[in-house]
């Protein structure tokens, strides 16, 4: 881990260089709330990107960006985020280094040699960074990325190699169709604010009981069938999505929450960070 530590400290003090490589934001479905961000070297350039700080920004009213989710596994060094001891990587963290509704800064490195029994090779020239979802109430957003670079924006492998005519990175925004929402961010998520919290779990069960003391069941539905409990549906309580909130949603974040206490010492966990399902 010592080694890990002293090649993320060369990672995080290399100066950025500029490379053919375009970078950008993509809804693969028009209506689904996906949104990708990818990376693609031009063709007939052999460096390959080394790291990235991107800010990832939506317009629109009451816009939010959930916490990203099925990230490359090649870059999987997050310097905004992880924690290290005693030369020893104790959290290794998520892409997420700053986070509002509307704005994300993502920080991701990738690190590899022979002898490393996951990483042997460099990431491919092209692939998906992350993926994330976004809500608001507008029909169509703009979801744009950009080089964050007080943190270095874009650092290729080599900088000697040749860059063909373009010289810098190209971003690419997207105009989104979106489509209905549900739970913007994650299932647990009462506020939206991508991250679920003690704040999340008291407000989940404060409606379960309200609901109880209204209708004798811990359960509200969906589709508001009994109007006497409608005003207490909130899509992020769904934790499982199956159009109920009951005890198996609270029981769900309140593991999460107990599993994050044990793991991070808080009653915290990001949307989108594969620990908590």
């Amino acid at each position: 881990m010592k080694k890990v530590a002293l090649v993320l400290a060369l990672l995080l003090f290399s100066v950025p260089a500029w490379a053919g490589i375009t970078i950008s934001a993509v809804q693969p479905v028009a209506e689904v709330n996906e949104i990708l961000i990818t990376y693609e070297v031009d063709g007939g350039d052999a460096n390959v990107p080394r790291a990235f700080a991107l800010d990832i920004t939506v317009d629109g009213t009451n816009s939010v960006i959930s916490n990203p989710y099925d990230i490359h596994s090649e870059f999987y060094v997050y310097p905004g985020s992880i924690v290290i001891s005693g030369g020893q990587v104790t959290n290794p963290g998520t892409p997420v280094a700053s986070k509002t509704n509307t704005h994300m800064i993502i920080e991701m490195g990738s690190l590899y040699a022979a002898n490393d029994p996951c990483h042997t090779s460099p990431p491919l020239s092209s692939g998906t960074l992350l993926k994330f979802t976004v809500a608001s109430d507008d029909p169509n957003v703009d979801v744009c990325p950009a080089g964050n670079a007080p943190r270095g924006t874009v650092v290729m492998e080599d900088p000697d190699i040749t860059f063909n005519d373009l010289g810098y990175v190209t971003y690419v925004c997207v105009d989104a169709i979106l489509g209905p929402v549900g739970c913007a961010t994650c299932g647990g998520d009462a506020d939206g604010n991508g991250d679920v919290d003690l704040n999340d779990y008291y407000a989940l069960q404060g409606n379960l009981m309200f609901a109880q003391y209204l209708t004798g069941a811990y359960l509200i539905t969906a589709d508001h069938a009994n109007p006497t409990v409608a005003g207490l549906w909130v899509d992020c309580m769904d934790k499982d999505g199956n159009e109920v909130i009951d005890l198996n949603d609270y029981y769900a974040v309140q593991g999460n929450l107990m599993f994050a206490q044990y793991l991070d010492g808080a009653y915290l966990y990001h949307c989108g960070d594969p620990r908590f399902p």
